[in-house]
């Protein structure tokens, strides 16, 4: 009820007119639109529907006149019809429910009559005259807006209802009193609770804005201390409607009411594009909105601080001095913080029609806005990406358009992409510029040009977090804001910028914080650039002085020894020569040495090593110098690497510590009788032999498995030293009879067409690996890995009812290590070994070769290589036939040449 009650008995003419405008004010709103809301306690003293009983015609309150709630409607004007009715109550079984509203005249209209079924409730439900759908085409929970049913049957249930027009414009205007929802449940064994309803009434009369669009409105923020605009004036549209009045929303939420044409009202509001709604709809039904883009800007450069102006004294002899310092950048608007990106599922199961969408929400966990860059989508073909957000939960709004801004536009057309339903689990990026605020954000993705791919949602797969965002799936529809199939799982990725305060501080001159100043100033100088591209500055300055007052008497050390560096080089400076008082910086004083009766510069080399040389300094401001000796050595040991031998009995023992490693190293398990059944096996080959950081040229793997009738329970990985691992075997078909697997997995190999491919004479045939059932190069990921360490193959089965057996598995690497030869930073090396033996030659000999390199200063540095000595092995021996001669000829297999180089074969 709408009063006005003045508590004073005196009123000075200024207030008078103070309140006579006030009540104007007010007369102008209700004339606008005026909502009642009606009580959620029927005349029964309760909210339920039934009042009492679970219904029935035969029954209370049925049959005594049905459950009433009543609305006491007050201070209509002239002129107001009836324009929607609105209704939130619970019932389990819709089709029961016979339903009308009464006004305080006695007109009565039918909203519904046994409509919707078994289904539950009415939700949101408005009945308007200007609605394109009557209620008795909706369905349950009749969510959105429906022409009342509109009957003049007379309707039987313990009384008569008998209703007397067909539209809610036909009510008699302006009646206020009680008005009255009746509601029969006709049939028992269901019931109800009313939440809320309400009457909305307005003048009639066209409306209409003067303009058919409205240009961008791009405001610029003038408040450094907010990254947006607060509070400010902005100037309505003009339109012809008579005396309704304005409601304007920002991004689907309301900022201001009863603002009259032409008139102003205040936008608070972040930096970024937003969309201004002007709405003056004399009915729910029946809108009549004006749309405004509104680009929010930032107009203030960053703010950079640094520190003042510095000035250092340098100590006795130094040239230089360490500074730190700290330089911060600030600005009124969040900088953008580094790209992470969160992931769902990329494997479709199920697909919608092109023109579909996609729901899901993302729950911003940080407390400040984040900016998304990109989409990645499981799409069939290329297509436009229209993105839209709303405040809180995608659900219970997929078939509310008008719940929804459309925030970002994006280009995915320039794949690759996934491919019709099923899909090949292709990710397309797409991208696109958001924002998402904090806490639950529901987004719609519409997808004009291409059909989507997508999971059915189970529970477990439809919540994916990494502790910044959380993104909980969803639901799909053929068709923009569509009937959505719930629930369905989003395939794809978000990627996103979180924000900080922190600026990304960029030096443009000088020196960086911990670095070395010279004598002299240094201007340091610094910038900042926010997201909308304003540039601060700052700069200071760093003046370093020599130290005051230097010796002018120079004392030179008279024996220094020196040693030579990795190079086999050094260069001498004061501070080695000069003792005995303070100096100053070191490096204006000239150091020489006597070569040849000349002092030239003191530049020591390997032509240097043991001698002793005449130095001189000179202080070249007065000319005064002074002279000693120095002694120059070499004590860096020699660098050597020793590296592992594997050969045969009568091979060639290594002659260098460290032989070049070239080509495939395999390592093969054989002899394997693993039953695979449900089982999960995990096969290690090390190769820790290879030095560290040995780059992988190639890998294969040979694998060999028999009698197993179902290939797509099997799984092979490939697991490297650095922990990447790569599913290399994965096949949808080959079931029903023994399918063997006899073959080596390698990238260059061919593509596998049929089952019985897999299964390679000699096991040698080189097939690419699968995934998915898919021929395609997966073990290129591991080139350029370390080889050294231990790789793993490991097996699985993940169903029973077939057996099946591993009997071969093998890792082959392909390196290219040249050989290391032992190396001194002055010269040649001399190369010395001694052996250590232990083993049988006749099983298996090891030999430690005690590698010693000697410079020619003396320096030493030693390794041991292991060299393993294989013994010959006999792969197989055949037999000749039985021999059958004559008295007195010989026996001799070697008579028979042929005969006997059929006797043997061997390793070699």
């Amino acid at each position: 009820m709408n009063t006005i009650r003045l508590t004073q008995q005196c009123i000075t003419s200024a207030l008078k007119v103070s309140l006579s405008l006030a009540f104007l004010l007010l007369t102008l709103t209700w004339a606008n639109a005026q909502t009642f809301n009606g009580s959620i306690v029927n005349t029964a003293g309760n909210s339920l529907i039934p009042s009492s009983g679970t219904g029935g015609c035969t029954v209370a309150p049925q049959n005594t006149g049905g459950t009433t709630f009543n609305n006491t409607v007050a201070g209509l004007v002239a002129g107001s019809l009836v324009s929607s009715v609105q209704f939130n109550f619970t019932h389990t079984f819709d089709g029961d429910l016979d339903i009308f509203l009464v006004a305080p005249n006695g007109q009565t209209l039918e909203l519904s009559t046994d409509n919707g079924g078994g289904n539950d409730n009415f939700t949101n439900t408005v009945f308007c005259d200007g609605a394109a759908t009557n209620i008795t085409a909706g369905a349950a929970p009749f969510t959105g807006n429906f022409k009342p049913e509109g009957s003049l049957t007379v309707e039987n249930c313990g009384i008569v209802v008998t209703p007397t027009i067909t539209t809610l414009g036909a009510f008699t205007a302006a009646q206020n009193g009680t008005w009255k929802v009746l509601i029969l449940d006709d049939a028992g064994g269901d019931v109800g609770t009313m939440l809320s309803w309400s009457i909305t009434f307005s003048t009639g009369g066209a409306c209409s804005f003067n303009v058919g669009s409205l240009p961008t409105l791009t405001i610029n923020g003038g408040n450094p201390a907010i990254c947006g605009i607060s509070g400010q004036i902005i100037t309505a549209p003009t339109y012809s409607c008579g005396n309704n009045l304005l409601t304007v929303s920002l991004d689907n939420v309301v900022i201001a009411s009863n603002v009259p044409s032409g008139g102003t009202f205040m936008v608070t509001a972040l930096l970024g594009t937003h969309i201004l709604k002007y709405d003056i709809s004399p009915s729910a039904c029946t809108p009549v909105i004006l749309n405004q883009t509104l680009i929010v800007t930032d107009g203030f450069a960053p703010t950079v601080t640094c520190p003042g102006n510095m000035t250092i004294n340098l100590d006795p002899g130094a040239c230089s001095a360490s500074v730190n310092y700290l330089v911060t950048g600030t600005d009124n608007c969040p900088f953008l913080g580094p790209l992470a990106q969160l992931n769902t599922i990329t494997a479709g199961g199920n697909g919608n029609a092109a023109n579909g969408m996609v729901w899901f929400d993302i729950n911003n966990l940080t407390g400040s806005a984040i900016n998304v860059t990109q989409i990645g989508m499981n799409i069939a073909n290329a297509t436009t990406l229209n993105v839209y957000r709303k405040a809180g939960t995608f659900a219970g709004f997929q078939t509310n358009a008008g719940a929804w801004t459309l925030v970002a536009t994006g280009n995915a057309n320039v794949g690759p992409f996934s491919g019709p339903f099923p899909g090949n689990g292709t990710i397309t990026p797409c991208n696109v510029s958001f924002t998402l605020l904090p806490g639950v954000n529901g987004i719609a993705l519409g997808m004009p040009g291409s059909a989507s791919n997508y999971t059915n949602g189970n529970g477990t797969n439809q919540t994916y977090t990494d502790g910044t965002i959380t993104l909980t799936a969803g639901s799909t529809a053929n068709s923009p804001f569509g009937a959505p199939f719930t629930p369905r799982v989003f395939n794809g990725y978000v990627k996103y910028q979180t924000l900080t305060t922190a600026g990304n501080v960029v030096q443009t001159s000088g020196l960086p914080s911990g670095g070395d100043f010279p004598i002299g100033t240094t201007t340091n100088c610094f910038s900042v650039t926010d997201a909308a591209g304003n540039v601060g500055t700052c700069c200071f300055k760093v003046t370093i002085n020599e130290f005051a007052n230097p010796s002018t008497t120079l004392a030179c050390n008279d024996d220094v020894q020196i040693s030579l560096d990795e190079t086999c080089t050094a260069v001498v400076d004061a501070s080695m020569i000069l003792e005995g008082d303070v100096y100053g910086c070191y490096d204006d004083y000239i150091v020489e040495i006597l070569q040849g009766g000349v002092y030239v510069p003191a530049v020591l080399g390997p032509q240097h090593v043991g001698q002793t040389i005449q130095t001189r300094v000179t202080d070249p401001t007065t000319g005064n110098s002074c002279w000693g000796t120095i002694h120059v050595e070499d004590k860096l040991p020699p660098t050597i690497e020793c590296r592992p031998v594997t050969i045969l009995c009568g091979e060639a023992l290594p002659t260098v510590p460290a032989p070049q490693i070239v080509g495939y190293q395999n390592i093969l398990y054989t002899g394997l009788n693993d039953l695979v059944e449900t089982n999960s096996f995990t096969y290690n080959f090390d190769f820790s032999y290879l030095p560290p950081a040995t780059p992988v040229l190639d890998v294969d793997v040979r694998i060999k498995i028999d009698d197993h009738t179902w290939l797509p329970d099997l799984n092979v990985e490939l697991t490297s030293p650095s922990g990447l691992t790569k599913s290399i075997f994965t096949i949808g078909g080959c079931v029903g009879q023994d399918w063997p697997i006899n073959c080596i997995l390698d990238d260059n190999g061919a593509t596998i067409t049929l089952c019985l491919e897999l299964n390679t004479p000699g096991g040698l045939g080189r097939l690419k690996p699968l995934q998915a059932g898919v021929s395609q190069n997966i073990l290129f990921n591991f080139n350029a890995l370390d080889a050294s360490g231990i790789w793993k193959v490991k097996i699985s089965d993940n169903a029973a009812g077939d057996d099946g057996h591993i009997r071969e598995v093998g890792v082959f690497i392909n390196v290219n290590l040249p050989q290391v030869d032992p190396a001194d930073n002055c010269g040649d090396v001399d190369l010395t070994y001694t052996d250590t033996e232990s083993g049988d030659p006749c099983e298996g000999l090891l030999i430690t070769r005690h590698w010693v390199a000697t410079d020619q200063s003396g320096n030493t540095a030693a390794c041991d290589q292991l060299i393993t000595v294989l013994p010959l092995v006999l792969d197989s021996v055949d037999c000749p036939a039985a021999y059958v001669g004559h008295c007195g000829e010989s026996t001799d297999p070697t008579n028979d040449r042929l005969a006997f180089r059929k006797w043997y074969t061997d390793n070699r």
